[in-house]
């Protein structure tokens, strides 16, 4: 499991329904994902809109897993995915991959997001349990003409308890860029 696998895999959706190009709005592990669409499949996308998503791993929270808010959602997260999985008797596996993951990825340099094209809007919740917020700043100061948006008192699952702020910044986002 990788960034860069789900960037080709997202490409190769987009081939399937034939779509050229897209907007894409990327919360935590899908703006990572978009910063990998930008760097490498840069001519697929219109602007991206990363929420509550890191560069490197530098940029996470030592303490993200101890938060009671992200245990309780890790816990909703097992019980989906065992109701709505294919393969429901899998996730010790999935789970270590994605823990793996989060550890050892992304990995994307300066040199690389300086390539970043396309509008970017950084954004996040103002509490998020997970990222640094000097690691926002530096996301803003590296990639050419980013923006960064905070949205006042929510935190990494902003749209999940302030669905209308979230909504409205995607809005704002998507109206900004044309």
């Amino acid at each position: 499991m990788t960034y860069h696998l789900m960037a080709s895999d997202f490409v190769g959706l987009l081939d399937v329904l034939n779509v050229r190009k897209v907007s894409l709005v990327g919360w935590s592990d899908g703006g990572c994902t978009g910063y990998d669409l930008a760097i490498n499949y840069p001519d697929r996308l219109e602007r991206i809109f990363t929420f509550g998503s890191n560069a490197d791993v530098s940029g996470f929270s030592d303490d993200f897993v101890n938060n009671p808010v992200v245990a309780a959602y890790l816990a909703r997260t097992r019980l989906e995915y065992r109701r709505l999985s294919p393969a429901p008797n899998d996730w010790d596996s999935f789970n270590a991959a994605m823990n793996t993951m989060w550890t050892t990825l992304p990995t994307y340099t300066a040199p690389q997001l300086r390539t970043i094209r396309v509008h970017a809007t950084i954004a996040d919740g103002q509490f998020d349990e997970g990222m640094k917020p000097e690691h926002l700043r530096y996301l803003v100061a590296t990639i050419p003409d980013a923006r960064l948006v905070i949205l006042p008192n929510l935190s990494h699952f902003a749209m999940l308890q302030g669905p209308s702020a979230f909504n409205g910044a995607v809005l704002d986002f998507l109206r900004d860029y044309k």
